[in-house]
């Protein structure tokens, strides 16, 4: 879980810098050890946004508020 955690803090920091594609990156690499993990689908998703993928975006968000609620 503390890699989970670094991950999504990490995806914050380059969303903060303007690196969105290290941000898009960051949060694949979490989402492929935790797919169900809402914060890393919010970070995923707001990524995509700043990219310009507004439809992929939406499909992370709703991830984000279907995932797990103890997130």
């Amino acid at each position: 879980m503390e890699l989970i955690w670094e991950g999504i803090k990490q995806a914050f920091w380059l969303l903060m810098t303007g690196d969105f594609q290290g941000a898009l990156e960051e949060a694949d690499r979490g989402l492929a050890l935790a797919p169900g993990d809402s914060h890393l689908h919010l970070e995923r998703g707001r990524a995509l946004l700043k990219l310009g993928k507004a439809e992929e975006a939406l499909e992370d968000f709703q991830a984000a508020v279907e995932g797990d609620p103890s997130d």
